[in-house]
């Protein structure tokens, strides 16, 4: 390819993204916290079209992020696992890799794992079909802007966060330790802290209330686990509607709707927490004295700061209550339909285009098929490439939208020349990296066939919507 012609291609490319990226108005962004057939419910939209949902089928509690005593059932050295009881009667999966003997509460046997010994686990992913539920023993203990992990020391950060913006939040977070715990040694030696995408939007009041709420439970639960029995619970995550509004983005952008008044009242922040000093006390009694006085001077510090601490949370969360009798808060964003058309093997574009999703035990294949599509004056190459746009833009949203995930197979519309396939492959990447979950673009197979992988972390929408039937 000559000189002239790659310039043109790459102005042409220009072109393209600036139509796409620039010029748009802002996004309305809206979270609906009800509930549906009698399950707990989010929907989250944008410029009301239906983005995620989000359930809690009451026969099916989670117990992600639950903590345990367990109790190893049995060992696997085969697969490199035990089977621990971690509560009455329920197994989870845990890999004999993420076994350390100090994690052993009640060992025998210093350098060998052995069936009844006893340890604290971490529920990491629900149990799904016919499989348990997989363990961990690498705690964490998660807020909105950080992931506390007492057993992995030093600070990391989202994949998602850009090397300047890592380097701003480093310098924030390291501020607060110093005024929390003295200086950043002290606390970095036995705890770690994952900087989430979301700390983005705080500043340095949101990130020391979060950094001493999560610091406190990991020090009750700590000193808990010495002291309780097998299948004990130590700790359970927030519940469904907080964890919701947690894990969402910059809630400042998004405007949060219920049409239940207990809803809004129990995620409102609360006026005051325990301190919990005695706990707090036996939780770091392995420290050296010097660093003992100084974790335990945090707990009177905090008393003068909290009064300002908690102003800020009170000014952070606006929640708007529907109240229209005549008109549900569902009936008004077409959620019932919305989610019919979720869980159709068929979804149509709207420039007559169609999409089949097909979900298997395996995995999941979308086939692209032009349907009612009209080329009119196009080139069948140019053509071709507005439907698979249009199919690579709601693929994306469809994966969030069922919580498809694993491996994901696309058969698009074939494509003749590089530059078509290049764009395609941009515009698909791009519409994936919006997904909070975790989804990107593997390979495009000899076949022309694109390979998708999206993280696993609870049942498709599908089956949801089954077990509330």
């Amino acid at each position: 390819m000559d000189y002239t012609s790659q310039n043109r291609i790459n102005e042409d490319l220009l072109n393209v993204l600036i139509d796409e990226a620039t010029l748009k108005p802002p996004v309305l962004r809206e979270l609906l916290l009800t509930s549906y057939k009698g399950a707990k419910a989010a929907f989250y939209l944008e410029d009301e079209v239906l983005m995620d949902i989000h359930l809690e089928i009451p026969t099916e509690r989670s117990r992600l992020g639950e903590i345990y005593v367990g109790r190893i059932k049995s060992v696997a050295d085969g697969i490199g696992a035990a089977f621990v009881e971690y509560d009455k009667d329920i197994v989870g999966f845990l890999p004999l890799s993420q076994i350390k003997p100090e994690l052993i509460l009640n060992r025998d046997m210093p350098q060998k794992i052995t069936p009844e010994q006893e340890l604290l686990v971490q529920v990491f992913k629900d149990p799904m079909k016919n499989k348990d539920a997989t363990l961990t023993t690498d705690l964490m203990f998660s807020g909105k802007y950080l992931i506390l992990t007492p057993r992995s020391p030093g600070i990391r950060f989202s994949r998602k966060l850009k090397k300047d913006e890592k380097r701003n939040l480093l310098n924030l977070v390291k501020k607060v330790i110093e005024d929390l715990f003295g200086d950043n040694e002290l606390f970095l030696d036995h705890y770690g802290l994952i900087v989430r995408t979301n700390a983005l939007y705080s500043d340095y009041y949101d990130i020391f209330y979060e950094l001493h709420e999560l610091f406190h439970n990991a020090c009750e639960v700590i000193y808990k686990g010495k002291n309780r029995t097998a299948y004990s619970l130590l700790y359970r995550d927030a519940p469904f509607y907080r964890r919701v509004l947690r894990d969402q983005y910059d809630l400042s952008t998004i405007r949060v709707i219920t049409d239940d008044k207990n809803i809004r009242d129990s995620i409102l922040p609360k006026e005051s927490w325990e301190e919990g000093d005695g706990e707090l006390s036996a939780a770091i009694s392995h420290l050296t004295n010097e660093e003992r006085i100084r974790f335990l001077t945090l707990a009177e510090s905090l008393k003068t700061k909290q009064e300002a601490i908690f102003a800020r949370q009170q000014g952070g969360l606006s929640i708007t209550l529907w109240e229209d009798e005549n008109y549900g808060l569902l009936d008004r964003f077409g959620i019932k339909a919305a989610v019919e058309k979720a869980v159709s093997k068929r979804v149509w574009l709207k420039s007559g285009a169609f999409l089949v999703i097909e979900h298997t035990e395996a995995l999941t294949v979308i086939d692209v098929n032009s349907g009612k599509a009209s080329s009119k004056k196009k080139s069948p190459e140019e053509f071709n490439l507005r439907v698979n746009l249009d199919a690579a833009r709601e693929i994306a949203r469809q994966l969030r939208l069922r919580n498809l995930s694993g491996i994901v197979i696309v058969d698009f519309i074939n494509l003749d020349e590089q530059e078509s396939r290049e764009r395609l492959v941009h515009t698909l990447k791009r519409e994936l990296q919006k997904d909070p979950v975790g989804a990107g673009l593997v390979d495009i197979t000899a076949l022309g066939l694109v390979e998708i992988t999206r993280k696993k972390t609870s049942s498709p929408l599908g089956e949801k919507i089954k077990a509330l039937v």
